[in-house]
């Protein structure tokens, strides 16, 4: 880590006392905005390494592959274990995890004082034939097993499955209502680590592989 990025972390530090001395948004603001800028700077500065690498194994296929093993994470050896969480006990360490945090802040004072919002958010535009098409392009085409048919497929019939992907994203904005076979998702606990201990149900998140209809839905907020 060079110069720059050390005293990008120091002063993100000290950013984040001030705020929990003072308590106050202004100096909680400051903080969360810097700690956006430094992220920033590091995806940055991994986006340049990796490609200086790529451009400089150009032409040496051994080295190339490698490089791209490495920026894939498949170089990292994990310990495997045959001794694995049960579903079950990863169900109950989420469930407790979450009525932890739901006890510790049921009760608690407000730490920030914000200002009441101006704005209003009391209706929705209805979303265009072309801008459902391009929230679709611009996503990935994986597919997810909830998914009646594959995302490929979908693309593959845009003009025929437009109209209707339309009508059902504009009629679920105007009655602000979510279908319950759309409120579902495959959970899938990964390692939080390459070489975390597998057996341990702390080393796990939760990853949700969700509907594309509900992606969809979710795609269109962030464009609007």
């Amino acid at each position: 880590m060079d110069a720059k990025c050390r005293q990008l972390r120091r002063n993100s530090r000290m950013l984040e006392r001030r705020y929990k001395r003072s308590k106050k948004s202004s100096d909680r603001q400051k903080w969360i905005e810097h700690k956006r800028v430094r992220h920033q700077t590091y995806r940055q500065k991994e986006q340049v390494y990796w490609s200086t690498k790529i451009a400089e194994h150009g032409n040496q296929p051994r080295e190339l592959w490698q490089t791209f093993n490495n920026l894939l994470g498949r170089n990292t050896r994990t310990r495997t274990s045959s001794v694995q969480p049960t579903v079950q006990q990863l169900l109950d360490y989420f469930n407790e995890k979450v009525a932890s945090v739901r006890n510790s802040t049921g009760n608690t004072e407000p730490t920030t004082v914000l200002s009441p919002a101006v704005a209003v958010l009391d209706h929705f535009d209805e979303c265009l034939s072309e801008d459902v098409r391009n929230v679709i392009v611009s996503g990935t085409s994986k597919s997810c097993a909830l998914d009646p048919v594959p995302t490929t497929i979908v693309k593959q019939f845009f003009p025929e499955l437009i109209p209707y992907l339309t009508a059902m994203c504009n009629t679920s904005l105007q009655q602000g209502w979510l279908p319950e076979s759309q409120r579902c998702a495959i959970i899938t606990p990964r390692l939080k680590k390459p070489n975390a201990d597998p057996e341990d149900v702390k080393n796990y998140r939760p990853v949700s592989t969700l509907h594309l209809c509900l992606k969809l839905l979710s795609g269109w907020f962030v464009v609007a």
